[in-house]
């Protein structure tokens, strides 16, 4: 039986150096963290869990046919900046401005959407691809204490009243650069946080220290199959 490690790709997390997980699963050219130790549990995942994400598929496109590539690709374009449509299988179309939009992959998924989305972007007249998978990673917040943990590193007003599920912010957490999406993977309500690449490990020891009060611990992928 192969033993999948993130060294055997040289597709990987900035930070995955500073993960001590027990499995990976190889996914898109890539060994993503299913579990980290016998810790990992529903229970946590709906305290307060961290995950790393960087390695799964997301991409973004700009200019003034935005909307029509993306109507093309059977993408809705959400109707205001600052807010996301979620696809049928999982997958979250965000709003960034007038014509910029991300797209983000269902991580509980092993297909994609966007390898079509990517060939529509390069053929298209004043729309151009943003390449957020090479300059943002990509952490999840889970948990019922995610509002009060990001306050302490957050200027924004995260609660559920004020910032819904459906809701993006661009705004700086713990002196970094992000943008922030409130969505669900599976059934389970999260924050999605893009920020600056060169700046992971940085900050996912910022949000690791964050959580301590709340008995935080980072987890894997697998957890959402435990639930």
């Amino acid at each position: 039986m192969r033993v999948i490690s993130p060294e055997l790709f040289t597709k990987r997390s900035l930070t995955y150096q500073l993960h001590n997980a027990l499995q990976y699963e190889e996914r898109g050219g890539a060994g993503v963290i299913q579990q980290y130790a016998t810790t990992d549990s529903v229970k946590q995942l709906h305290a307060c869990a961290l995950l790393d994400l960087s390695e799964l598929s997301r991409t973004g496109l700009r200019g003034k046919n935005t909307e029509t590539v993306l109507t093309q690709g059977n993408l809705p374009f959400p109707v205001r900046p600052n807010q996301i449509n979620m696809l049928a299988n999982g997958a979250v179309v965000a709003r960034l401005g007038s014509t910029e939009c991300w797209i983000l992959d269902n991580p509980l998924l092993t297909t994609t959407c966007i390898d079509q989305l990517d060939a529509r972007v390069t053929s298209a007249a004043d729309c151009y691809p943003v390449y957020c998978q090479h300059t943002h990673a990509w952490f999840a917040l889970s948990g019922q204490y995610m509002p009060v943990l990001m306050a302490k590193v957050c200027g924004v007003d995260l609660r559920q009243d004020v910032f819904p599920i459906g809701s993006v912010v661009q705004t700086s957490l713990a002196r970094v650069s992000a943008v922030i999406i409130h969505h669900r993977i599976g059934q389970t309500p999260v924050f999605s946080i893009l920020s600056d690449s060169s700046l992971a490990e940085y900050l996912w020891y910022a949000l690791l220290d964050a959580m301590q009060e709340f008995q935080g611990k980072a987890v894997g992928l697998g957890v959402f199959s435990n639930r």
